[in-house]
């Protein structure tokens, strides 16, 4: 493809994923699918572009774009929010990623025998969770009440790191290739502790270097370049870039909060400003753009059973999660909204990215069992991404027009569901994770409708609240 045409194509990519966020209200159609479908078009169908074109940039841009999608998510995670909103929440995402997670490993251990055990646990982690890319723009839309929407969103959000933490542990283990493990328990705790350590220290560190830093002309980007050197350093010494990633962003929010007047007005540690989380927010939306038509490059249509195993797994995940939505929901809520609560569990982004990694790994080293196992996990992960999205879509919108949501939920959900005089009463404003909730779908329509100001005159608004 010559370069002037591909300019033109990432300007189009750019244009395409900002148009696409307003015409959402009027298609509900999700934009990972429509940037999907887009990569299958110009890819397997049209064959314009091919995986292959990118070169060595393909895994740079899979790392690039894992860095800041574990960036962002450390700085959403917040102190002030372990309430106790986040009981039910914690219950209700883990037993849906346990179940998730055990019926995608079982299924691809029984379709594809030559898949590894580790493998395929590997497999069934990052694809255990939902995706906030997806998740959180479908409620902007769609009308639920409060505490279920706090409950969805809350389970995207912990899922995507839950995702994050597992998949990249059960990777490691995968890059020692030994089956020994207490060896590899001890060497990826050791990792993970040294690797969350350095994100600490050098989050808490790098916020109180901000009140130098914020004194300089077009500062913001500095964050990304340390971001980029902690990933690098830890992996150089064999550590876990990704959680360092994580905890850095995890501190640089958070360290405010730590009680440090003793140090001095130029010591405190300072939270980011509004500019600099739109910035990374915008970065990581139009790396995920990208990214999604890079799966659509990627998806390989020439083996049937990928599909079919990828459909069995997306079935049993939607019979098991009405079981989970029973049992830890403590609330009561109106029939269509246990129904999306049930069947709302799209793929996106995190196991997208950590799906290329044991084929990246393999081709590094010349490994053409690793190389075969990778394909398997990265085929079956892209199918379950572009069929999840589509049922669960499909799903989203039949429930949200039915006011009695599905068949059989009225039996089903009995003594959860609502009556209209009780939701009368309650309208969710005094759900314990109400703030949450707000905060979360504010910074999506920040981060859709608006750019951060980088001029030099621009606003240095924080986001530590008022006291």
């Amino acid at each position: 493809m010559e370069t002037p045409v591909f300019i033109i194509g990432l300007g189009l990519l750019i244009f395409g994923a900002h148009f696409f966020n307003r015409i959402f209200s009027f298609t509900r159609i999700p934009n990972a699918l429509l940037f999907i479908l887009f990569g299958i078009v110009i890819g397997p169908v049209l064959k314009l572009v091919s995986p292959d074109d990118f070169g060595k940039m393909g895994p740079v841009f899979s790392a690039v774009t894992l860095i800041l999608l574990l960036y962002e998510s450390g700085t959403n995670l917040s102190i002030r929010n372990s309430n106790k909103a986040f009981v039910p929440s914690v219950m209700f995402t883990a037993s849906n990623f346990v179940a998730s997670a055990t019926v995608a490993t079982i299924v691809a251990l029984l379709f594809f025998p030559e898949l590894e055990l580790i493998a395929a646990v590997f497999f069934g982690a990052i694809c255990g969770g939902t995706s906030s890319a997806i998740v959180i723009p479908m409620l902007k839309q769609i009308k639920t009440d409060q505490t279920s929407s706090t409950y969805l969103i809350l389970e995207s959000a912990i899922s995507d790191v839950l995702c994050l933490v597992v998949g990249l542990a059960i990777f490691d283990a995968m890059a020692l290739g030994k089956v020994d493990f207490g060896t590899i328990s001890l060497k990826i705790l050791k990792a993970f502790f040294l690797a969350s350590l350095i994100g600490l220290v050098s989050g808490y560190l790098w916020s109180i270097s901000l009140n130098l830093i914020r004194e300089l002309q077009n500062h913001i980007l500095i964050n990304l370049g340390v971001l980029f050197i902690i990933y690098g350093t830890s992996e150089y010494f064999n550590l876990n870039g990704g959680i360092a990633s994580l905890t850095f962003g995890f501190a640089l929010a958070n360290s405010y909060l730590l009680p440090s007047k003793k140090l001095g007005s130029r010591w405190i540690p300072k939270p980011l400003l509004r500019e600099e989380k739109l910035l990374f927010s915008e970065l990581v939306f139009v790396f995920a753009t990208f990214f999604f038509v890079y799966i659509g490059l990627n998806i390989v249509f020439a083996y049937p059973i990928v599909y079919i195993a990828s459909s069995i797994i997306i079935l049993l995940i939607l019979v098991l999660r009405p079981w989970s939505t029973k049992f830890t929901i403590p609330t009561q809520h109106s029939v269509r909204d246990l129904g999306m609560m049930s069947v709302m569990a799209p793929k996106g982004i995190v196991p997208a990215i950590l799906a290329a990694l044991p084929l990246q790994l393999g081709l590094e080293r010349n490994n053409e069992f690793l190389v075969v196992q990778g394909q398997i996990i990265q085929n079956l992960t892209f199918s379950i991404i572009l069929l999840s999205i589509v049922i669960c879509s499909a799903l989203v919108i039949h429930i949200s027009s039915r006011k009695d949501g599905m068949w059989y939920m009225k039996t089903f959900f009995a003594k959860k569901i609502k009556t209209e005089s009780d939701a009368g009463d309650d309208d969710g404003s005094n759900d314990p994770a109400h703030e949450l909730l707000d905060e979360m779908l504010n910074r999506q329509e920040a981060t859709s409708d608006s750019k951060p100001d980088l001029s030099e005159g621009g606003s240095t608004a924080s986001t530590e609240p008022e006291k």
